[in-house]
C-alpha cells in the first residue's frame, strides 16, 4: 500500500513519523506575481506562506525580496504582500508578510466552507490499480484539505487520514487518534504515480482542536462529496 509507516524517531523534544500518501499533480491553487507575465502553481500551502512551482514560469528573484500579487483558488483571489524566503531550481518559497486584517482575510480564504467547496473525489477505479487495493477513497480541496480512508478486500476501514494545511489527524482501529503537524515533505515521481513522503511531528498528547478543525470541514461535506455511512463513520469514531 501507498500510505505507510516509515522510520519513528524519538528525542527529548519531538515524536516525529513519517507517512506516504498519493499526489495529484494539478492544483486550482495559483498565485499571479505583480508585474509578471505567468501565474505560478501553489504546490503547498499555510496560513505563514506557501511553496510555488518555477517550472513552467522561472522568477528572477533572490532570498529576502518582497514580493506581491495575488492567491487564485477557483472564483476566489486573495491580494497578498510577502517575502522569498528560500529558492530551489524548481521551487520558491513565500513567507506572508501580513497585518491583523490580512491575516484574517486569509483565514477567510482557507476556511472551513472554502475547503468544503472545493473539495472533489480523487477516487476511480484507474487510481485504485494505479496506487493500491486498500486505499478505498480519496477526497481532496487542492491539498488544502484531504482525506484518505484505508481499509481491507471485505471494504472493511482499518484507518484513515485527514490532512488540514499543516496538520495531520490520523485514526487507527487498534490506537485510535493520532495528531501532529508538518516538518518537512518531498515529492517521489515514479512510472504511475507522483508521492509524497511527509514528516510529522506528533503531539505526545492527542490534540483535540486539530481534531475539532479537521471535523468542522468533514461536516460541511455533502452528500454528493462523500457518503452519509463514511461521513458518519469518520465522526463517530470514539476519542
Amino acid at each position: 500500500m501507498i500510505e505507510r509507516k516509515l522510520s519513528l524517531v524519538f528525542n527529548d523534544e519531538e515524536l516525529s513519523e513519517k507517512r506516504k500518501f498519493p499526489r495529484f499533480p494539478f492544483t486550482a491553487l495559483s498565485f499571479k506575481p505583480q508585474d509578471f507575465s505567468h501565474a505560478l502553481k501553489v504546490k503547498d500551502i499555510s496560513l505563514s506562506g506557501m511553496q510555488c512551482l518555477l517550472v513552467d514560469a522561472p522568477m528572477d528573484v533572490t532570498i529576502g525580496d518582497r514580493i506581491q500579487g495575488k492567491i487564485h483558488w477557483k472564483r476566489n483571489e486573495l491580494k497578498i504582500q510577502a517575502k522569498v524566503s528560500w529558492k530551489k531550481e524548481s521551487t520558491l518559497g513565500i513567507e506572508f508578510i501580513l497585518n491583523r486584517d490580512e491575516e484574517e482575510e486569509l483565514r477567510k480564504f482557507l476556511s472551513f466552507e472554502q475547503m468544503a467547496k472545493n473539495t472533489i473525489s480523487m477516487f476511480s477505479a484507474h487510481q485504485k490499480n494505479d496506487y493500491s487495493h486498500q486505499l478505498q477513497n480519496w477526497l481532496s480541496a487542492d491539498g488544502v484539505f484531504e482525506l484518505f480512508v484505508w481499509g481491507d478486500s471485505q471494504l472493511t476501514i482499518s484507518h484513515f487520514h485527514i490532512l488540514i494545511l499543516e496538520t495531520l489527524i490520523e485514526w487507527t482501529e487498534d490506537k485510535g487518534f493520532k495528531t501532529g503537524k508538518l516538518k518537512s515533505k518531498r515529492n517521489i515521481e515514479t512510472p504511475l504515480y507522483i508521492e509524497s513522503e511527509c514528516d510529522y511531528i506528533l503531539d505526545r498528547e492527542f490534540d483535540i482542536a486539530k481534531l475539532h478543525m479537521a471535523f468542522g470541514v468533514i461536516e460541511l461535506l455533502s452528500p454528493n462529496q462523500i457518503s452519509t455511512d463514511l461521513k458518519s463513520f469518520i465522526l463517530n469514531r470514539p476519542l
